[in-house]
């Protein structure tokens, strides 16, 4: 059966589709792989079916060059869309159109915001909406259109408009249980040149994204994972982990990665994966992520042998009181101890921060500026709180009425803010965070650092990336 699987136009400019990863492409002009696109065309594959991929984001293909491009092709049996919120707008548009043109073609959407929001997918042009982690349920949905059996309907998660107009749920399992079942994403069918990230000296390096594990069981108000990975850490063999790298490293000349999980060293196999990549004497270079109450020293110095070369860590406020409100489960001085331990294992820092959270003043603002004057990252992001969809913000948001009147989900990103608190306007919040990039990375000390670290292509991919980030800051206003 022939299935087409595609990363929709978007008509902003490029934008990362990647699980609870919605944004448009900003600071580090970093455009992701479609991990979860790769993993569903490999699932498809081994099950016998026909598959073509489109990264219309990474190919730079507007909706009318795409329609284009496959305008005399044989209309495929099912399209499986990758939609986020901040673009699911132009993502329906584009199923719509898909629709008209081959009006026979199942149409199914998947991602974070079809998830929480399924019913409203549907209204908006899709005939299934996936809820949950989209390969089970896709697999059993293309199995059933090529035989024509529902019979395991019950064992995946979506919901369907039927022939005669009504909607039928099934609530099946959305997670995978056994991880390593899913074949290594398929990365043949798409251009991996277009895929890159700066690597440790600064310079564009093509890369791909790795997944240890699914899952978090923590429950921060602003965070949607969980309806999309679930609660329960999953995680992967440390052997297939490796095997996967390897095999990167060897058919696609890949030797950068990202470990895309709800946090690298909160996972059971962290250290195994390192023992197994020291090991096979695999000379990569990857980046990750971690909760900061999941700091360890050993742990910081194998990641460090094993190729790791930078962590991000959820910082997200310097006012304990902010962190408790949004259920974050950690302290501010874990925010302290953890980018201390990982400069003395000798790895770069990111510290991501939340401006706008419920509760956030100019004062709480302040007190996040003094904790990475103290802690002193190698780089900050500073986002605006979105109440994305299925997270709990987003309930809280739409009972208490902060979600501005007229708001379109194109501007729930987090680069701008939608929210009106009672103590902060989205006005206050956007330029609160534009003083903070401003205050952070306009400093001599922290330039000349970055400076010393850096090759000549590194640097002037950083400049321009920070003048691009300057523009889109002075350019961004609230409606």
């Amino acid at each position: 059966m022939k299935i087409w699987i595609i990363n929709p136009p978007f008509p902003g400019g490029a934008a990362v589709r990647e699980g609870r990863c919605m944004q448009k492409k900003e600071m580090w002009s970093s455009l992701w792989p479609p991990t979860s696109l790769a993993y569903i065309a490999a699932l498809l594959q081994e099950d016998g079916q026909e598959i073509k991929a489109f990264d219309c984001v990474a190919s730079e293909l507007d909706e009318d060059a795409f329609f284009l491009k496959i305008n005399s092709d044989e209309p495929p049996h099912l399209a499986v869309i990758n939609t986020a919120t901040p673009t699911i707008e132009n993502d329906m548009r584009f199923v719509r159109r898909l629709k008209t043109l081959f009006p026979e073609t199942t149409i199914a959407v998947f991602g974070m915001h079809p998830s929480a929001l399924p019913a409203e997918c549907l209204k908006e042009g899709a005939d299934i909406a996936i809820i949950g982690e989209p390969e089970n349920s896709i697999k059993i949905i293309a199995r059933s259109l090529a035989d024509g059996s529902e019979a395991r309907f019950e064992e995946a998660s979506f919901m369907r408009k039927k022939s005669d107009g009504s909607v039928e749920t099934f609530f099946g399992n959305p997670f995978a249980t056994d991880l390593d079942q899913i074949p290594f994403p398929a990365w043949n069918l798409f251009d991996l040149s277009k895929y890159v990230m700066p690597g440790k000296d600064m310079t564009p390096r093509k890369f791909l994204t790795v997944t240890p594990s699914r899952g978090c069981p923590h429950s921060c108000s602003f965070c949607n994972a969980a309806s999309y990975y679930g609660k329960k850490i999953r995680p992967r063999n440390p052997i297939k982990v490796v095997d996967e790298i390897e095999n990167n490293v060897r058919l696609f000349g890949v030797n950068d990665f990202l470990m895309w999980t709800e946090s690298f060293t909160m996972t059971p196999a962290a250290e195994k994966i390192c023992d197994e990549i020291i090991k096979r004497g695999l000379k990569i270079n990857w980046v990750c992520n971690s909760r900061t109450n999941a700091a360890s020293l050993p742990l910081f110095h194998k990641m460090r042998k094993a190729g790791c070369w930078m962590i991000s860590f959820g910082v997200e406020s310097g006012d304990q009181k902010i962190l408790d409100a949004a259920n974050k489960g950690a302290l501010v001085s874990d925010s302290e101890k953890a980018i201390a331990l990982a400069k003395k294992a000798g790895l770069m820092t990111i510290a991501h921060t939340i401006i706008g959270l419920p509760g956030e003043t100019v004062d709480s603002v302040k007190k996040t500026w003094k904790l990475l004057g103290r802690t002193k990252p190698d780089f900050a992001q500073f986002y605006c709180a979105v109440p994305f969809p299925g997270s709990k913000l987003y309930k809280n948001a739409l009972q208490n009425g902060w979600i501005r009147k007229g708001s379109r989900f194109a501007e729930f990103d987090q680069m701008q803010s939608v929210m009106d608190l009672p103590t902060m306007t989205a006005e206050e919040t956007m330029k609160l965070k534009k003083l903070s990039y401003l205050k952070y990375y306009f400093n001599v000390d922290r330039i000349f650092r970055l400076i010393r670290r850096s090759s000549i292509k590194g640097i002037l991919y950083a400049a321009r990336n920070a003048i691009m980030l300057l523009i889109s800051e002075t350019s961004k206003k609230t409606h």
